[in-house]
């Protein structure tokens, strides 16, 4: 059993160092669940070949470990202890991404201190040469989220316990969606062309300075294809379009024959009501052009659009037109109102959403809403952050 073991070992080293060297890679993330039993050392400690197939670590700090330690499904789970020792830890797999949009899921058990998961492109293996793919930063105080160089900062993810962290990355859209446990945690919208083919994905401390003991387990990555009808993005309320501006699709929307800037759309989001139809039609137009702008499909609500747009065309000016309900016109706005608002809660797509289950984020109460900046955190969103090791982060 030890020597066929030995041998297993030899021939991935081999693989890894000679035969698997050049693109293009095997689809998709191979051993996700780490059941080989085998992580392969690196015939160099730094920069290693790519890893197609296999999951190559930089040193011992990055180990397999059964139970008791934490395992999220099967014999073995992914641990990266930085806590004491080297700097940095890691483990690496490479592979041919495709062109389409994707679905990433892993799970992860957070310890103490810091870690890092994430999927770049093109990585040359020398500091700063990656292209940003989809990138969670975990700390105890704060998780951020990098994908396709746009930045936001989530809540933590809780310590101590098993946690699937999953990310729908649309293309068409150009928006990437962040879920922990399966709810809506966080979204960005793109600041760079998205990337594609050569594709590594990291799992622990590829940057020096964390110091941290995370666990992963049962990495996934799917393809999808965005343009695909049964595939749309799932509408969102106007609650949620209200309260994160930074997902927005747009910055100008017409509404009527007035074009508005988003400072002045989200300002009539922002407004309440108080009996004017024509905020309570725009309130819900407004998340309606906005979600169809996002992925979702419009023909459950195209005809409504035409009849909205058409009646507010017949105010000068722009909004609010003070249009009492109870007046013809008004009647005609709540019934429009009503039926996109059915819309934009997800009640006329029933069959929408990504691979992996993605569901709408609800406007209050998500468990990973944005947070504000904390004090004391040493970079600024969207801009470089430099540390020791591989590379700076996008």
């Amino acid at each position: 059993m030890k020597r066929s073991r030995v041998l297993v070992l030899f021939a991935l080293a081999f693989a890894v160092a000679v035969g698997l060297s050049s693109f293009p890679a095997r689809a998709g993330i191979a051993d996700g669940g780490f059941e080989s039993g085998v992580l392969v050392d690196p015939a160099t400690a730094f920069p290693f070949p790519p890893s197609t197939g296999v999951w190559t670590r930089l040193n011992g700090n990055s180990r397999l470990v059964e139970s008791p330690s934490p395992v999220h499904s099967g014999r073995w789970s992914l641990q990266v202890d930085t806590t004491t020792g080297p700097a940095m830890s890691y483990v690496a797999q490479d592979f041919d991404s495709g062109s389409l949009s994707y679905v990433l899921t892993f799970w992860v058990h957070p310890g103490p201190g810091s870690s890092v998961g994430e999927l770049i492109y093109n990585w040359d293996r020398t500091f700063g040469k990656a292209e940003a793919g989809s990138q969670f930063w975990f700390t105890p105080e704060w998780t951020r989220f990098v994908a396709w160089n746009a930045t936001v900062l989530l809540s933590p993810v809780p310590p101590d316990a098993w946690h699937e962290v999953r990310v729908v990355a649309d293309r068409c859209a150009g928006v990437q969606r962040a879920y922990l446990d399966g709810a809506p945690w966080g979204s960005v919208v793109a600041r760079m062309t998205p990337p594609s083919g050569h594709a590594t994905i990291i799992l622990g401390d590829a940057f020096g300075g964390l110091h941290g003991r995370y666990s992963y387990d049962d990495v996934s990555f799917t393809l999808f294809d965005c343009t695909s009808t049964s595939q749309r993005a799932c509408p969102l309320t106007h609650g949620f379009w209200k309260n994160h501006p930074a997902a927005w699709p747009v910055d100008h929307m017409v509404l009527g024959n007035e074009t508005y800037p988003k400072a002045e759309l989200l300002t009539l989001l922002k407004a309440p009501s108080r009996g004017d139809a024509s905020l309570i039609l725009a309130h819900q137009l407004i998340a309606a052009k906005l979600n169809i702008a996002n992925g979702s499909d419009p023909e459950p609500v195209r005809a409504e659009i035409v009849q909205a747009d058409a009646l507010l065309d017949g105010y000068p000016g722009k909004l609010p037109f003070h249009v009492g309900p109870s007046s013809p016109a008004g009647r005609t706005m709540t019934v429009l109102s009503g039926v996109l608002d059915a819309y934009n809660s997800g009640k006329l797509t029933p069959h929408c959403g990504m691979p992996g289950g993605e569901t709408g984020f609800p406007a209050t109460g998500a468990p990973g809403a944005p947070l504000t900046v904390p004090l004391g955190v040493s970079f600024v969103l969207g801009a470089p952050l430099v540390l020791r090791g591989r590379r700076a982060s996008p």
